[in-house]
């Protein structure tokens, strides 16, 4: 009786259990079956495989191989990575919708090897492609293509830029369009000529291409400053070019040249400093880049909305400096020069779209919260909007004029230095829209050390010497003769006493025929009324003249009253301001010490008749008893041309005249004083009247090369009436005493002073009549009273301001009339304006009209101002012309250019002093102009006779021309001009004045040729501060910013001002030890120069190098200042004892006061000043430059102890007696930095960056090996310090160039030039971090935010290292799972766990943090190979070859599928040493497919999820896998092979396998015969059976087979009986002869070689009870 075993094959694979006890639904191993959701009609049988199917594409020649794949779910595509062994890879994808094709993404040579593996592959969008290989990359897939998934070609645009300034262009402008092969196929021809600017042109060009659309493959649009073109049909134009500059730039597509650029991940940075440079727009109104300090930065955006981070910060630009540390007005803009080769590119606007424009003021903060160190982002720029063509190459820049609002830029972006994209990653997803990237290698290995020197150039002394100019001042007082010397003036009437009484017309104009009187009236003095109060008529002010023996010779010394007030000669500073014209140059006179009590500023205490009697005592006698005022100015070599200011002026105007009078200000030069001529240089204390001595001007000329002891003396009339002369006028004709004093202005036609159309200009050299019209009514009013001559009384001059001063002395005839050149009258008035020079400025001057009114008599104009009566006071006025004609008739314009002696560039800021007349100053481009009026002065001195003679000229001289007057040229100081050609330019000489053709006049100019002058060592530069210390190093970059830690090159110090410079030379590093021998001094500028030895290669990984240095080490806060006065003290001042002065001679001083007050007086001068000074304990003060500013050698300092508040006076310890301190040094305030101040040890980019020569290879060397380092932190500048010591009577104002941490005096500006910092960290090293997951920025479908390529160095999550390297990153529900090599961990993004995190149960709440807690599972399973790893509906499968093990992951937790009765299997394979492994999930067969690949075998198997089995291995071993809607795709040698559609069964890539399936029907502890099988449910066409059973194994160790034609068809069976053992040598043909098969089990390995498709439903074995089995 026989008996059936079944095996309904419904189960899997069983290779773990003993064959006795696998399930009959198992077997023990399959090939190429399904069994599981099969085919129609075939579910829950086993069948054959269906084929796979190449989809044809052309692969490139070479060997390809598919290195990556992903599978696009949103669009049902594929798109997979193609190694090519000649370097053309390619990104492919494949469409399966439709008709499947394979369309080409992007083509370029990525550097793939066939080992490559791409990982982290995700799009985003549809768009975005996001991968590793392992560098992260990145494309837009949709503009890399060509090809539109419907096969058609991409209508291609693109964005044409022709340059801003279109002058560059030449004609014709040509256009042309060739195809992919490079054939012309249109051409169009433009004149730009013909265009105003670019808008039109592009405008034109766009109407041109559509005006002739039949011929234009593409249309045009004009688009703001760009032009759009755009294909009429795909595939038409490939490139387009021109004849002349232009920038034609792909817009949807990336053009025909790829660049790594385009395809990397992280967005390359500004990589060089943007330079910035002052310059001038004349069409623009307003300056708003002046007295600010600005730095630049740039940041690039690129398509798809991605940003860069911010790049490299610039340098300080200070070109805006003048000499003298104000900032050049007309520099109203910063041209600010990309500086960066990458934008000159055309092939980076593929990708790069706009350029952001950043700036920040001071990179040092004085402002609260630090808000002056915020970055604003001040515009965004399209390229068409800074690309321009210079006429020889392309520039990218910026013009910053401030005028923006801006917005902030936020911190965070500040601090970020670069983007932390990694060098490498293994896997990249994206989670809540941010991509993660994990298992990063970051940072990079910086050299060991630099081998690097540097050295020193110091300038010459930074300081001109300054000489000491003396002159003398005497006061002209009418009645300061004795009775000794002028006997016959006693008692006479001022009309009586001609011969004192001063006559301009003759030569000199006062000279008596005794030379005594001569002397003795040229003592007037300055005196003080100290017991005034301040609020005293005039106020409590000193007062020069009014003092004197009286109405006539003998009388009693008294002094007029009403000086103060009346008379008005109030002299505040109680001396007179002598200047050089042009510079900043002057000094106040010191009376002479004539041993009587004085006010401290040398003027005569006259507060009571005791004082008054003495000083007349004093005066009586005229042998010894001399009165005058000296002065002495500091300059520096050069020559000058001297002047004296008004008496009124003060320090901070104390008399309230106005802006004009504030010494504190620029403008006092524009007033002048009663200057009634001078004696020239060397004339003597008592100078002799002759014409070689005594001069009818009002300056002095020197050329001062060595102290001037005797420059001359500038004689100033007293106006003041003698203190006894009665001014009441009356009918009997009384003497009329009238000071009257003022400007003389052209009004150019437009009388009234105060309208706003007045331009306002001084007329010098011109002649004032008081009264008459003409010179015959002057000589009849002469003749009429024949004993007296014509003097002040009837005329004046005016000097180069205008000024006049006269003295009526008979009475006041209501009529002013001036004259110039050719006898023009232009003014003939009797309106005057009442008022000083600022009033008449501020158009504030009054008016007062004489007309009419009796003035003889008192009778005065109502509310006019002056005193009343009105002989008896000063007034001081404006006079204006009202002749139209005036300023053409007699005035022209001079004009003239100062350019360099060697460069032939234009000097700016030069002065021009025209002697007698104007001050003008060259501006930016070196041309300097000023209004020159003819001297009709000159000829007509001497045309009145002399004292001794009664007879009247006829007429004046009416000359027509100036040509005794010279231009000197006085350039800045502080620019160290040099004068090659002298500094007189010669001749100027105006012949003649008028409106003849040949005439000179405002319309034709008087033209000077160009005058050369040199200017060497500008000051105005950054460098280093002399006594700090330094540390230098560099700093590596890659090609996206990406750096590597500082790299110490060498530490210097750079030796203070006074310090011996040989220190340089004994200094580590240091390449010049023999420069600077011992005792070598120069005090100039340092300039630092760099050198990198050839012999040291850059990194190979390195793209860049830029220095970077620490800040001043020594140096915390400085002032270099003047000492404004010292005083030496035996004791100090304490709270139980007064300080004891003493002097530097008595050598007991035990500290010093050093007063620097004038800190004050220099805001005062330079209200905007930002210098001042508070003491901090350690402040020390260093001697630099003794008061002629000669240097001192050596370092000279002593310790400041206290402070005195009250006198402003640094009180410091005598520590050295080496040099006298006084008064005019300058000196050096500086406080060292604490020992704790670790600031020092930041390293800080300063701009100049270079490029390395060959990245990537081993001769990466340094572009620049030598050079100049032009960063610094300390600005070398010029400062005029005031000085005015009452101590010693000293003033001056010193000139002097000093270091100092701001870029100006007068703005906040204390910045240096650093941008991002870094240090030497030995520790910062290129590190793999296996565990580390980072997190990029945010992205936001359908805005402008994607932060996906945007990595911060503080966004990540480090796991624990024994975890193992994070292989693939998978995100399930709110999970994130990190597979790692040894382990699995969950994480909650954006989540954070309120349980335990090993616990499964735990509550979930929002976390600031991305990454939330982390999970690890608690099986010790991870993966090596990331391939394996697949994803699919919630479940997470892997490879684990280190364990042997496929795991599976869900919601429950970690299983390990590959137990499940195939451990054996996975344990052996992968005891084998599993190569590799890829991996892909079926979505219809729902398999789990993986092949694994080792030394020895490849294995691909599958996992069937349904049946939570694994049912089957498969021939296939491909590449990689992918999936595409329901199906699955492989690649074999970079083809890609679709799944299940090749009807031809079992054939893999064009090669043909087989089917084969084992099974085991065995019975439990009973022997049997096996009799039969039958195979139920085999279909196949025809109605044939291709299974066989190629093996037939049993317990016994028999072998047998069945051939697929033993089996017959019965009954819906195919069956057929056993053959016999082959095993049986016992018999002939065993196969038919041998033993029966017989045992407990017996094993059928099937095998089914169709290509046709097959099944099989159950396997049916019969059998009989073996004659041995017990019944």
């Amino acid at each position: 009786m026989s008996f059936q075993l079944q095996n309904k094959l419904t189960g899997g694979l069983d290779q773990d259990s003993d064959s006795r006890y696998v399930a009959e639904t198992d077997w023990r191993s399959s090939l190429n079956i399904r069994g599981g959701i099969a085919y129609a009609g075939k579910a829950g049988i086993v069948t054959n495989v269906k084929g796979n199917t190449e989809i044809q594409y052309n692969l490139p020649a070479g060997t390809n191989k598919c290195i990556g794949a992903y599978s696009d779910v949103q669009a049902n595509t594929v798109i997979y990575f193609i190694y090519n062994s000649n370097g053309n890879h390619q990104i492919l994808r494949y469409f399966i919708d439709g008709q499947p094709k394979i369309q080409l993404q992007l083509q370029y040579d990525f550097g793939w090897t066939d080992e490559t593996n791409i990982t982290g592959i995700e799009l985003i969008n549809g768009r975005l492609l996001y991968w590793n290989d392992p560098k992260p990359r990145k494309i837009n897939i949709e503009k890399a293509r060509y090809i539109l998934p419907d096969g058609t070609q991409k209508v291609k645009e693109w964005s044409l830029i022709v340059p801003k300034t279109i002058s560059n262009l030449t004609s014709p402008y040509e256009l042309y369009f060739r195809d992919e092969n490079g054939t012309l196929i249109f051409g169009s021809v433009f004149d730009p000529a013909a265009y105003a600017n670019r808008d039109e042109f592009i405008q034109a060009i766009a109407v041109a291409l559509n005006l002739v659309s039949s011929q234009s493959p593409v249309t045009a649009e004009a688009c703001d400053c760009s032009l759009k073109l755009t294909e009429k049909v795909g595939g038409t134009v490939w490139t387009i070019e021109s004849n002349n500059p232009t920038i034609v730039i792909p817009t949807n597509w990336y053009g025909l040249t790829i660049t790594d650029r385009i395809v990397d991940r992280a967005k390359y940075p500004p990589l060089y400093e943007p330079i910035g440079e002052y310059q001038q727009d004349d069409n623009y109104l307003y300056n708003y880049v002046k007295n600010k300090v600005f730095q630049f930065r740039l940041q690039y955006r690129y398509d798809d909305f991605e940003n860069s981070a911010l790049g490299v910060i610039s340098q300080i630009p200070i070109d805006n400096l003048q000499c003298d540390g104000t900032n050049n007005p007309d520099k109203n803009y910063i041209d600010v020069d990309f500086n960066d080769p990458a934008l000159l590119d055309q092939l980076t606007y593929c990708i790069l779209t706009d350029v952001k424009v950043l700036a920040r003021e001071h990179s040092i903060s004085t402002l609260p919260n630090d808000i002056g160190r915020n970055w604003k982002e001040i515009i965004q720029l399209s390229p068409c909007e800074f690309l321009d063509y210079n006429g020889t190459d392309w520039v990218a820049s910026y013009n910053f004029y401030n005028d923006i609002v801006s917005n902030t830029v936020a911190d965070a972006d500040v601090a970020k230095q670069y983007d932390d994209v990694p060098l490498s990653a293994e896997e990249n997803i994206l989670v809540k829209n941010r991509s993660i990237l994990a298992n990063v290698v970051k940072g990079y290995d910086a050299p060991d050390c630099i081998p690097a020197t540097w050295d020193v150039d110091v300038a010459d002394n930074a300081n001109k010497k300054l000489y000491k100019v003396k002159f003398y001042i005497r006061i002209l007082t009418y009645t300061m003769g004795d009775a000794e010397v002028a006997p016959s003036l006693t008692n006479y009437p001022l009309w009586g006493f001609s011969n004192a009484f001063p006559n301009y017309y003759t030569y000199p104009f006062w000279q008596d025929s005794n030379p005594d009187r001569n002397y003795a009236i040229q003592r007037g003095g300055i005196f003080h009324d100290i017991t005034r109060t301040d609020e005293s008529d005039g106020g409590n002010f000193a007062f020069f003249g009014g003092g004197g023996f009286g109405h006539g010779a003998g009388g009693d010394f008294s002094i007029t009253t009403g000086m103060e007030s009346t008379y008005d000669q109030r002299i505040p500073e109680g001396g007179f301001t002598v200047y050089a014209a042009g510079t900043s140059f002057f000094s106040i006179s010191k009376q002479k010490d004539i041993g009587l009590p004085t006010d401290g500023d040398g003027a005569l205490v006259t507060s009571n008749s005791d004082y008054i009697h003495g000083i007349g005592s004093y005066l009586y006698k005229t042998s010894n008893n001399d009165l005058y005022s000296e002065v002495e100015i500091m300059v520096p070599k050069g020559e000058y041309v001297f002047r004296v200011a008004s008496h009124w002026c003060s320090f901070g105007d104390k008399l309230n005249k106005g802006f004009n009078y504030d010494l504190y200000g620029s403008s006092y030069s524009s007033t002048s004083t009663n200057v009634i001529g001078i004696f020239s240089p060397n004339s003597g204390i008592v100078p002799q009247y002759t014409s070689n001595a005594f001069k009818p001007q009002k300056e002095i000329i020197i050329n001062v090369s060595s102290d001037v002891n005797d420059g001359g003396t500038f004689l100033i009339l007293d106006q003041a009436p003698p203190h006894d002369f009665d001014t009441t006028p009356n009918s009997s004709g009384n003497d009329v005493w009238q000071p009257i004093n003022g400007y003389l202005m052209d009004s150019n036609g437009v009388p009234d002073l105060n309208s706003n159309t007045n331009t306002f200009i001084p007329i010098e050299k011109a002649i004032i009549f008081e009264t008459p019209d003409t010179i015959d009514e002057l000589k009849e009013r002469t003749e009429y009273y024949s004993d007296r001559k014509l003097g002040f009384n009837s005329a004046c001059t005016t000097d180069h301001n205008g000024y006049f001063f006269f003295i009526s002395s008979q009475m006041f005839y209501h009529r002013f009339r001036a004259f110039q050149v050719g006898g023009e009258k232009i003014t003939d008035t009797t309106l005057v304006y009442i008022g000083s020079i600022t009033d008449a400025i501020l158009k504030q001057a009054q008016p007062i009209d004489f007309d009419g009114y009796d003035v003889y008599n008192g009778e005065l104009p109502p509310d006019s101002g002056i005193p009343q009566p009105f002989q008896n006071g000063l007034i001081y006025c404006i006079l204006t012309t009202n002749n139209s004609s005036a300023r053409f008739n007699c005035s022209t314009i001079v004009e003239g250019r100062i350019i360099d002696n060697n460069t032939l560039q234009a000097i700016s800021g030069a002065s021009l002093i025209y002697t007698n007349g104007r001050i003008s100053k060259t501006n930016d481009i070196g041309e300097y102009s000023f209004v020159a009026w003819g001297d009709y002065v000159t000829d007509n001195l001497g045309v009145f006779p002399s004292q001794s003679s009664s007879a009247m000229p006829l007429s004046l001289l009416t000359g027509n021309s100036r040509v005794i007057d010279i231009l000197v040229v006085n350039d800045d100081i502080f620019c160290s001009p040099q004068y090659p050609h002298g500094q007189e330019i010669y001749p100027i000489s105006i012949s003649s004045f008028g409106n003849l053709p040949t005439d000179y006049n405002p319309t034709n100019h008087y033209i000077v040729n160009d005058f050369k002058i040199e200017e060497y060592n500008d000051p105005n530069k950054k460098t280093h501060k002399r006594g700090g210390k330094y540390t230098y190093g560099i700093r590596y970059y890659d090609e996206n910013g990406r750096f590597c830690s500082v790299v110490k090159a060498f530490e210097m110090y750079l030796p203070f001002i006074t310090q011996d410079l040989n220190v340089l030379c004994i200094q580590d590093n240091y390449d010049l030890p023999n420069q600077y021998p011992v005792g070598t001094f120069k005090y100039g500028k340092p300039t630092i120069n760099w050198h990198i030895a050839a012999s040291q290669k850059a990194p190979e990984w390195a793209y860049y190098y830029q220095w970077m240095r620490t800040k001043n080490s020594i140096y915390g806060r400085y002032l270099q200042w003047d000492i404004n006065s010292v005083t030496y003290l035996s004791a100090i001042e304490t709270d139980t004892t007064p300080e004891i002065q003493t002097s530097y001679l008595n050598f007991n001083a035990v500290a010093i006061k050093i007063q620097i007050s004038n800190i004050i007086d220099y805001s005062s001068q330079n209200p905007n000043s930002q210098v001042g000074y508070s003491f901090q304990v350690g402040d020390r003060v260093r001697l630099i430059a003794k008061k002629d500013l000669s240097y001192i050698e050596g370092i000279i300092d002593y310790e400041v102890v206290s402070y005195d508040l009250t006198t402003q006076s640094l009180i410091v310890k005598n520590e050295s007696s080496a040099n006298e301190i006084t008064s005019g040094m300058l000196l050096e305030i500086m406080n060292p930095l604490s020992i704790v101040d670790n600031e020092e040890q930041i390293y800080y980019e300063v701009g100049e960056v270079y490029p390395c020569t060959a990245p990537n290879t081993q001769n990466n060397q340094h572009s620049v090996l030598n050079g100049t380092f032009t960063n610094g932190d300390t600005y070398w500048r010029g400062r005029f310090i005031p000085v005015n010591d009452d101590t010693t009577n000293f003033a001056a104002i010193y000139p002097v160039i000093i270091e100092d941490a701001s870029v100006s005096d007068f703005y906040p500006s204390n910045s240096q030039d650093i941008g991002r910092a870094g240090v030497v960290d030995p520790n910062f090293k290129q590190i793999h971090y296996p565990t580390m997951m980072q997190n990029s920025g945010i992205y936001v479908e359908g805005s402008a935010l994607n932060g996906l390529s945007s990595f911060n160095t503080y966004d990540y999550k480090e796991l624990n290292r024994a975890f193992g390297g994070i292989k693939r990153l998978f995100y399930v529900g709110n999970t994130l799972l990190s597979i790692h090599e040894n382990k699995v961990v969950a994480n909650y993004i954006e989540l954070r766990s309120l349980s335990d995190a090993n616990t499964t149960d735990g509550l979930l709440a929002v976390s600031d943090a991305y990454f939330g807690n982390d999970r690890p599972m608690q099986s010790e399973y991870g993966c090596q190979h990331p391939n394996s790893a697949v994803q699919y509906n919630g479940y997470v499968y892997f490879l684990d070859a280190s364990k042997g093990v496929v795991c599976r992951t869900d919601n429950n937790g970690l299983d390990s599928i590959s137990d499940i009765k195939m451990r054996s299997f996975f344990r052996q394979l992968c005891s084998e040493g599993v190569e590799s492994s890829v991996a892909t999930f079926d979505p219809y067969y729902r398999e789990y497919v993986v092949t694994i690949t080792t030394p020895e075998q490849t294995k691909t198997i599958a996992w069937n999820e349904d049946k939570n089995r694994w049912v089957t291995l498969y021939s296939f071993a491909p590449e990689r896998y992918s999936s595409v809607l329901r199906s699955i795709v492989s690649f074999k040698d970079g083809k890609l092979w679709l799944h299940d559609v090749n009807p031809t069964c079992n054939n893999f890539y064009g090669v043909q396998h087989r089917t084969e399936l084992t099974v085991i029907p065995h019975l439990d502890n009973k022997k049997v015969v096996f009799h039969t099988v039958l195979l139920q449910g085999v279909q196949n066409k025809p109605l044939t059976n291709n299974w066989g059973i190629v093996k037939i194994s049993n317990d016994y160790g028999q072998l047998s087979r069945l051939n697929s034609v033993h089996f017959r068809l019965k009954e819906n069976f195919w069956c057929a009986s056993f053959l016999r053992d082959i095993t049986d040598t016992t018999v002939i043909d065993p196969i038919i002869n041998g033993r029966n098969l017989r045992g407990q089990e017996i094993i059928l390995e099937f095998a089914n070689d169709s290509v046709e498709l097959v099944s099989l439903q159950q396997i049916i074995t019969t059998y009989v009870d073996s004659e041995r089995t017990p019944k």
